[in-house]
């Protein structure tokens, strides 16, 4: 009888470390640096007031070198003073004149609609899915003094 619930036992440990090694497996195909690049992004515009245009394009570059498409991708970048006024019009483009003063609150958002892993092996079992490559939204207050 002890030896049926150790020979049990072990094959119940087995089936848990496979299903275990899977889901890392799973999880590592799908990991990607999105959250840490747009912390990076969001850290250096803060300083500036906002995106200056080469840091738009680096952010631009550096997704496309991570694996996002340019096409399934999108950036929104928003503004706002402390009272609530939209300045999104300042966050883009950031010149010496033409920035969000400091309290703005910057507001970065990247999304990609390209499909994951997990959701092509949904699609494949006729399982309808809707799970993106990623998406990430920082918001952060802008530092620059007029």
């Amino acid at each position: 009888m002890g030896e049926d619930l150790t020979f049990i036992g072990k094959y119940v440990f087995e089936l848990f470390m496979v299903l275990f090694l899977v889901s890392l497996g799973i999880h590592y195909s799908n990991a990607n640096n999105l959250d840490d690049l747009t912390k990076v992004y969001a850290e250096i515009s803060a300083t500036t007031g906002g995106f200056t245009s080469s840091q738009y394009n680096d952010l631009v570059d550096d997704l496309v070198r991570i694996g996002y498409d340019k096409e399934k991708t999108s950036i929104t970048i928003s503004a706002k003073l402390p009272d609530g006024t939209n300045i999104s019009t300042k966050a883009k483009n950031v010149t010496d004149s033409n920035f969000c003063p400091r309290g703005s609150k910057i507001t970065l958002v990247v999304k990609s609609t390209k499909k994951s892993f997990v959701s092509k092996i949904l699609n494949w079992v006729n399982i309808p899915s809707d799970i993106s490559f990623g998406t990430s939204r920082r918001v952060f207050m802008s530092e620059r003094v007029e």
